[in-house]
């Protein structure tokens, strides 16, 4: 996955960008900014390369892309509306986050 790709899911999840819209500028820069914070300081999520442009490559195991789409999104979301809105998806960052524990305890 790319760093492109992975952070249109997040803006998908939110509703900040349409499906057809490629994400770039300050927009890009902003969530590409924010990814990289929220990894940095989650050490549980293993083997992250910072992300600079759109195709660089997600570089943390697959089974991390789901949780870090879900974080991505909620780390974004006051940008475009009130947290409120997106319990539903803090419930599936929680759910991802336990097969991310469960996958690092085998």
């Amino acid at each position: 996955m790319t760093a492109a790709e992975l952070i249109k899911q997040a803006l998908l999840e939110i509703k900040g960008t349409a499906a057809e819209q490629a994400v770039q500028g300050a927009t890009f820069e902003t969530a590409a900014l924010r990814l990289n914070l929220l990894v940095y300081s989650t050490p549980e999520i293993p083997n992250y390369t910072v992300v600079n442009s759109g195709t660089d490559q997600i570089t943390t195991p697959a089974y991390s892309w789901r949780w870090l789409i879900k974080a991505l999104a909620l780390d974004l979301a006051p940008q475009f509306g009130t947290l409120e809105n997106y319990l539903a998806i803090e419930n599936d960052k929680k759910t991802a986050w336990q097969a991310i524990s469960r996958t690092r305890l085998n």
